[in-house]
């Protein structure tokens, strides 16, 4: 039992001092955002965020080629590209363990991500809020809204970086905020 939690730990170190991949050629970009889930309890006035394990499925359209990152302890994900690859955030899901049940949520996003050569491309701080609302009467159950916030606030973006990797060259890189919208979040999903 000693052996598989140190083991654990020495994992879970490893990953959380990866360092940021280093552009291969000058025509690279780093993607880079962070993502989270806020649920809001109405009935108790409070909130949850996890930021932490959340899966994003992205498609390379030039090469035909699907990958999934997982957000790490801060929310952050990033990836490598060539500076020429257009991209598609097709959805994201979040899976939570209470006791011997496993919750599993996710919906369709539909971002695209058109890239740049040689650029720092900040998705921004996406916030995907769940909102349970009271029924109008004591037998209307609850219903569930859906909001998508993104904060395009670059200072947790740098500090972040910086802390990753001190020597970080990707801060020297011009950085372009990659403008997007989502509209009907997760309408399919939450009707049903």
């Amino acid at each position: 039992m000693k052996k598989l939690l140190f083991g654990f730990v020495v994992m879970t170190f490893l990953v959380s001092c990866t360092s940021l991949p280093e552009p291969e050629s000058n025509t690279n970009s780093l993607v880079i955002g962070s993502f989270d889930i806020e649920f809001h309890d109405v009935y108790n006035d409070s909130s949850i965020t996890e930021a932490a394990g959340i899966k994003l499925f992205f498609t390379n359209l030039t090469q035909n080629r699907y990958f999934i990152l997982t957000t790490d302890s801060n929310g952050y994900y990033y990836y490598l590209t060539n500076g020429s690859d257009e991209y598609v955030l097709t959805k994201f899901e979040y899976s939570k363990r209470f006791g011997i049940y496993e919750y599993t949520m996710g919906c369709p996003l539909d971002i695209p991500i058109s890239t740049s050569t040689a650029k720092l491309i900040f998705m921004g701080h996406s916030t995907i809020i769940f909102s349970e609302l009271l029924g109008t009467t004591l037998t209307t159950p609850p219903q569930v809204e859906v909001s998508f916030h993104v904060d395009w606030d670059r200072t947790a973006m740098l500090s972040y970086l910086e802390d990753k990797q001190s020597d970080c060259c990707w801060l020297d890189y011009d950085i372009i905020e990659h403008i997007f919208e989502v509209q009907d979040l997760c309408a399919d999903e939450i009707d049903d």
